[in-house]
């Protein structure tokens, strides 16, 4: 790969290229079809609500407390739904890609789902909502 992409430097936020590279070179790791199906499905929601502003926005994994106060100002603005399963068949595949090229976005998103799983492993839930990017980095990779 010799593309510049935008990178979330925040562990529960994932931008529109981070998010199209689990749809593309991860979902087909994915063992079961149905799971993959899925996931196909979240991710391209995910990456619709992003793909016209993708170096402005990214997808804020909302703690789900949080989004029930916001939710009473706002609205109900989520995105799709993802659950543990959902990170745990991501995590899987993931570790199943062999490319040594795509060897930086597996630790990137490694350490970040990571994250998100033990969040979730704990019982909470998050509500993806698309947010104002602050913290995006720039990478050729």
């Amino acid at each position: 790969m010799n593309q510049e992409i935008f990178l979330m430097m925040k562990d529960e936020a994932y931008t529109y290229d981070e998010l199209s590279f689990l749809a593309e070179k991860v979902l087909p790791f994915v063992e079961e079809l149905n799971a993959r199906n899925e996931l196909e499905d979240k991710l391209t929601a995910f990456m619709d609500s992003l793909k016209d502003k993708r170096d402005k926005t990214a997808l804020f994994f909302m703690p789900e407390a949080s989004f029930q106060m916001f939710s009473l100002l706002t609205g109900d603005n989520s995105i799709s739904c993802i659950n543990i399963n959902d990170i745990k068949e991501i995590l899987t595949a993931l570790n199943l890609v062999k490319d040594s090229s795509l060897e930086f976005m597996k630790k990137h998103l490694s350490k970040k789902l990571e994250v998100l799983y033990k969040y979730l492993e704990e019982g909470n839930g998050v509500k993806p909502v698309p947010i104002q990017a602050d913290n995006l980095e720039r990478k050729r990779i």
